[in-house]
């Protein structure tokens, strides 16, 4: 893992609260569970995803009103002395 950690995670919060603001979906699916905006759940029992796997659905007219630098989570950052490791 990198030293600097201090943008770790910035990304996937900023579009997941784009997705919310949007009135849109999220999905994430790593091993065998996923979970979205509204709740989550177990894949089948075979089935397992090496990694992570994301999509996201967004209203299109629900994107012109938002400011995406209000989002940003900047006050929120993850201390850089956490480490998921």
């Amino acid at each position: 893992m990198r030293a600097d950690t201090v943008n770790q995670g910035i990304g996937l919060t900023t579009v997941h609260r784009i997705i919310d603001r949007s009135s849109g979906d999220m999905l994430v699916v790593t091993g065998d569970a996923y979970q979205r905006q509204r709740g989550g759940g177990m894949l089948r029992d075979n089935a397992a995803w090496q990694g992570v796997a994301t999509a996201v659905e967004m209203r299109r007219e629900a994107l012109r009103s938002l400011r995406v630098p209000e989002l940003l989570p900047l006050g929120d950052a993850v201390p850089p002395e956490l480490r998921f490791e």
